[in-house]
């Protein structure tokens, strides 16, 4: 919770300044030349209210802020069960701190997901489009890139998943902070202090 308040506060701190100009805009292109490269972009179909970057966005919004103000609440939870000194008692507590990992990641690409369809058409607004940021490449570069970073994360997803579920399973007592007992026999001194994985 400590960390959790900063990085909201933060986040909406910056809500001041949707929809605003750039105070540089106008400097690149003229205010013309912008609003024809906006009006070129906004891919509504004939007829409809709606696009696709507008249903996406909207979502990307959804999902971070819902995210957020669950973490929030689960927060709040587990300090007042913290405070009532009820952990040891209140199992359903822990079952609900099993999924708060997901909170944080899913309000990171809703949030990702947000930024970039509400910036389109631009790379820094007024200044670059993203059509001219676009880095020149072969379908075959851009699918073997794609390829090679996706593998990485599922690597980086997969070590990470099983070192926290063995870890999981190994109990706290296993763990690298567990605390040495006092009189602890050698053997059990090598087990607490270096879990092998």
């Amino acid at each position: 919770m400590v960390g959790l308040i900063p990085t909201i506060a933060t986040g909406f701190s910056q809500l001041t300044m949707y929809g605003q100009e750039p105070p540089t805009s106008g400097t690149t292109y003229t205010a013309e030349e912008i609003a024809e490269i906006e009006r070129g972009f906004r891919g509504f179909e004939e007829g409809s209210d709606v696009s696709t970057s507008l249903i996406l966005s909207v979502s990307g919004d959804m999902l971070m802020m819902t995210s957020w103000a669950l973490l929030l609440l689960l927060s709040l939870v587990s300090a007042t069960v913290w405070l009532s000194r009820r952990l040891d008692r209140w199992r359903w507590h822990l079952r609900m701190l099993a999924v708060t990992p997901v909170f944080p990641y899913a309000a990171s690409v809703g949030g990702w997901v947000f930024r970039e369809t509400e910036r389109q058409p631009w790379t820094v607004r007024h200044h670059l489009t993203t059509a001219d940021a676009v880095t020149d490449m072969s379908p075959l570069m851009a699918a073997t890139s794609f390829t090679l970073f996706t593998l990485a994360f599922a690597v980086l997803g997969t070590v990470t998943a099983w070192l926290l579920v063995r870890f999981a399973r190994l109990g706290p007592e296993a763990s690298p902070l567990a605390a040495v007992q006092e009189g602890a026999a050698d053997e059990d001194r090598d087990r607490l202090t270096t879990p092998t994985l």
